[in-house]
């Protein structure tokens, strides 16, 4: 204790809270990859120079220096620029609003002064950033310094390319955002905030299951979920939590969808309901607590819903959002009842989702293919979920949101849930091309304008965002998988598959391949005098039962 320097205390030793299980760490090892030089250097406007590394992602700077003993080199991290030449200093500037002004992605490294040099580089931490700022006191030469890519160490599964330069970049995009969001748990940004949001988790699932094996670590997020679940059934909106953040704001069940959409995922990627069966209890318990949520028309308003849609535009209800999640849990919970034997809870589930469904369509519909106030969210919802559209008026429903869409001249006129449900919608209902040109136009509000200025995702539409490193619009990945190369899983594990390819307007080509259980699936597609022509490899576990209808290939046009 004598050695401590002012302010320093000595660790304090605790005890396990007695409420709570420990279990092993059973997550993918984060590690450290594609160290990169400063593609260009300058003068910062407050001192010290600023490094460019031309690339947004989360990681640290490695550093190799000479210098005195006691000198110091002090790094601090941003996304971005002032017009002077500063770092931005948003996540300060976040944390001063919460009232906790304090460093922040910010390093310090003393030189021990040995001759022959020091290299080095943070533990036990990791930032987000482009650029980095380094100011140094005393005398210190500094011979290098690299940005190193930090992220869980998933294996590749699947890859996509494709000419269109637009949406191949955002597909790189998308991969970069996913990783820098995956350090250990999957997380909403890389530097303000490192939090496990559930929400940004569940939208972001297929792509990432489509792109790289991360079975186990969402079955570690889904077991930390389960550790945190309290006794009433109520689940937090962020993993790990706190109380004050985790249970009184952001929850709901667009968030804790999370819940649900693990397991099934897993299963039917894989083909294993282990995760199910483990996680089947808390669903239950997490069913009764959304019903006393409920109103006396069975409809849940509760938490957060389509999330960070355009300035100004009018957001889809929540009461709407929240009400099919609940239907489509009580749907899903009674499948896996009926698979685990419980048919009470099955009868139960098929019940409340058969009466949330017809709620839902007395309150909403408006006739005309129209729910609610027309929202784009609020159309895709209807159709997004299976049968939870009025019966027969699908058709219309998804007339009514493609009019919309092109009325609107393929803007992004939604928010993180409906830029998950509103291309694959229009794309079910054979709107393909609508949804391509969504995801390339390049106005505001879109997609494709965010990738003249950055290589990441963003937090949301407007330039303002405090961060341009985020996940939760990136189901576009998924998307290309599911719908451009057209690979559907029809049967769970990929028992069963459909392969129906689609070439899009002006493209001349894309190559998609994926490592399923059954083996390596491939779809290339390209133009040959101005038409489509698609060439499909399958596992010969697939091939040699082509006669069995375990797979269908459908290469016909699929536009309206």
């Amino acid at each position: 204790k004598e050695s401590l320097r002012e302010n320093d205390r000595p660790a304090t030793v605790v005890k396990y809270p007695p409420y709570a299980a420990v279990s092993p760490e059973d997550a993918a090892p984060c590690r450290a990859f594609d160290p990169i030089p400063p593609v260009r250097s300058f003068p910062a406007g407050d001192g010290g120079t600023i490094y460019d590394f031309g690339s947004n992602r989360a990681g640290w700077c490695e550093i190799e220096v000479s210098g005195e003993t006691g000198a110091k080199v002090v790094i601090d991290y941003d996304e971005a620029l002032t017009p002077s030449n500063t770092l931005r200093g948003n996540v300060v500037l976040f944390q001063r609003r919460a009232g906790e002004p304090r460093p922040c992605q910010h390093d310090e490294y003393i030189l021990a002064g040995r001759a022959d040099g020091e290299r080095w580089h943070p533990r036990f931490t990791y930032h987000g950033f482009r650029y980095a700022q380094v100011r140094t006191t005393g005398t210190v030469e500094l011979k290098s310094i690299r940005s190193v890519f930090v992220h869980s160490d998933f294996a590749e599964k699947g890859s996509f390319s494709i000419s269109d330069p637009v949406f191949a970049k955002l597909l790189d995009a998308t991969r970069r955002s996913y990783f820098s969001n995956f350090v250990g748990i999957p997380t909403d940004c890389p530097h303000r905030e490192k939090n496990g949001w559930t929400g940004d988790t569940q939208l972001a699932m297929e792509t990432g299951l489509w792109n790289f094996d991360g079975t186990a670590g969402y079955l570690h997020f889904l077991r930390m979920m389960l550790d945190a679940q309290r006794r009433n059934g109520a689940v937090p909106c962020i993993i790990p939590c706190t109380e004050e953040f985790g249970f009184r704001w952001g929850s709901g069940p667009a968030w804790d969808a999370v819940l649900f959409e693990i397991p099934w995922q897993i299963f039917r990627f894989t083909g294993n309901d282990a995760p199910a069966r483990e996680a089947f209890a808390a669903m239950k318990r997490y069913l009764g607590f959304i019903a006393e949520k409920a109103d006396d028309d069975g409809l849940v308003d509760y938490g957060l819903g389509d999330w960070c849609p355009p300035k100004g535009l009018k957001e889809t209800p929540v009461r709407l959002t929240d009400s099919a999640y609940v239907y489509e849990f009580n749907r899903r919970t009674a499948i896996w009842a009926e698979r685990f034997g419980d048919q009470e809870t099955a009868k139960t589930c098929r019940a409340r989702a058969a009466a949330i469904r017809e709620a839902f369509n007395r309150t909403f519909y408006k006739g005309n293919g129209i729910y609610a106030d027309g929202q784009p969210t609020a159309l895709a919802a209807a159709l997004y979920f299976p049968g939870l559209c009025v019966d027969g008026e699908s058709d219309k429903v998804a007339e009514e949101l493609v009019r919309r869409i092109r009325e609107g001249r393929h803007k992004a006129a939604f928010g993180i849930l409906g830029a998950k449900w509103v291309p694959r919608v229009l794309s079910d209902h054979g709107y393909i091309e609508d949804a391509w040109r969504m995801f390339v136009q390049p106005e505001y509000p879109g997609w494709a304008r965010w990738m003249t200025k950055y290589d990441t995702l963003w937090e949301s539409w407007e330039d303002t965002t405090m961060s341009f490193n985020h996940i939760m619009f990136g189901d576009l990945s998924a998307w290309a998988f599911e719908y451009l190369a057209g690979i559907k899983i029809t049967g769970p594990g990929f028992e069963k598959v459909e392969v129906k390819p689609y070439l899009p307007e002006g493209v001349d080509s894309f190559s998609a391949s994926y490592e399923s259980p059954k083996g390596k699936i491939k779809v290339h597609a390209r133009r040959l005098n101005g038409q489509p022509i698609y060439e499909t490899v399958l596992p010969p576990d697939l091939t040699r039962d082509r006669e069995s209808k375990r797979v269908k290939i459908d290469i016909r046009g699929r536009m309206k």
